[in-house]
């Protein structure tokens, strides 16, 4: 079979906040989510596409304590909020699944495809802000000659390592899932709350075969499936919102291009040896340069960034450095203080640092 290359989106989550400054007292949160959730489920059309709001009968996401779902579907898809915990404003959580059926039904009724992209849009409004706080992307290898036991084992015995995209090598951890001594799951990460980014490297097809879902056929119909999923939470998928938003064209290559460029800025598989791309890697960086696109790079402050510019700013203005160059220039003439500093950096020079 001919190798194929999909990539999409897995499940995503949206949250909606409100100005705080609006309300005057904690009792008014509720009648104003619920508000919100009317017209954010007015602007979706969610009652259309997935049938009537009614009490969520299944799991609540979690810190959340009030929640509806919308029809009687085999999917989970969740609305709520806490009514004494305005700033965690309203989470919308999309299955998989859930966002399948939803585009399938969108562009059934409207003639017209929906995106992830029309849907962030489509979120807009001067009544509430939206932004994803959650979104995985994934990479569907689907008849390649690799398995997903090749692929760890490469990372395990030193002969790949995973780069990101200004070539230096990823400190995350390595876990995985074994069957009778072959890998079938293994994370490049840690799955904790708090993290804001990990990657799943799985057997799609033998997930397909064991716990049957929309995707059965599909994987009934290829040898192999190797999935990459990378999974992008707290202020990475806000940077992916405005993304979203601000830099996609509405075709489906710049989609595309925008998961294999996300993919690749974070994970890309190399030969210690050869320092090639691996064949994966290879393939996605070939549907970065089909879309000819230039997407802005996720960012974050690091917090060893943010404590040498605490420590700079208080040896300027608190440890008695600027007030000691002062005194030099008064007693020994101008410029002395700059002379000072001269000498303290020769001395650092010549090997004196700190333990």
């Amino acid at each position: 079979m001919e190798p194929t290359l999909l990539l999409g989106i897995d499940e995503f989550t949206m949250v909606l906040t409100v100005d705080k400054s609006q309300l005057d007292d904690i009792r008014d949160w509720s009648p104003v989510a619920i508000n919100v959730i009317n017209r954010f489920s007015q602007m979706t059309e969610l009652e259309t596409v997935f049938g009537q709001e009614t009490p969520l009968t299944g799991k609540i996401p979690q810190g959340y304590t009030i929640g509806y779902q919308y029809g009687d579907n085999p999917f989970y898809f969740a609305i709520a909020y806490h009514p004494e915990n305005v700033q965690m404003g309203i989470v919308v959580k999309f299955s998989a699944y859930a966002w399948a059926h939803y585009c399938h039904e969108w562009a059934r009724l409207h003639q017209s495809p929906m995106t992830i992209k029309q849907f962030c849009l489509l979120t807009v409004t001067d009544d509430f802000q939206s932004r994803l706080s959650r979104i995985d992307f994934t990479a569907d290898f689907q008849n390649y000659n690799f398995t997903v036991d090749d692929l760890y084992r490469h990372l395990t015995d030193g002969s790949w390592i995973i780069q990101n995209a200004d070539g230096k090598k990823n400190p995350s951890g390595l876990s995985a899932h074994e069957v009778n001594k072959i890998v079938e799951t293994f994370y490049v990460g840690s799955k904790k709350g708090n993290t804001r980014l990990f990657m799943r490297v799985y057997d799609k097809r033998r997930e397909q075969m064991e716990q049957p879902s929309f995707r059965y056929e599909e994987a009934l119909a290829v040898e192999s499936w190797v999935r990459l999923e990378a999974v992008f939470k707290g202020k990475y998928a806000h940077q992916i919102t405005d993304s979203i938003r601000d830099e996609l064209d509405s075709d489906e290559q710049s989609m595309k291009a925008f998961i294999a460029s996300k993919l690749l800025e974070k994970y890309r598989f190399v030969d210690v040896e050869t320092e090639e791309y691996a064949d994966l890697t290879v393939a996605l960086l070939n549907v970065v340069d089909a879309g000819e696109h230039d997407f802005s790079r996720l960012r974050l402050e690091s917090p060893r960034d943010s404590e040498l510019i605490r420590s700079i700013q208080y040896l300027m203005f608190n440890s008695g450095l600027f007030t000691t160059m002062f005194k030099c220039d008064a007693i020994w003439g101008n410029n002395s203080g700059i002379e000072l500093l001269l000498r303290m950096a020769a001395v650092y020079l010549r090997g004196r640092h700190p333990p």
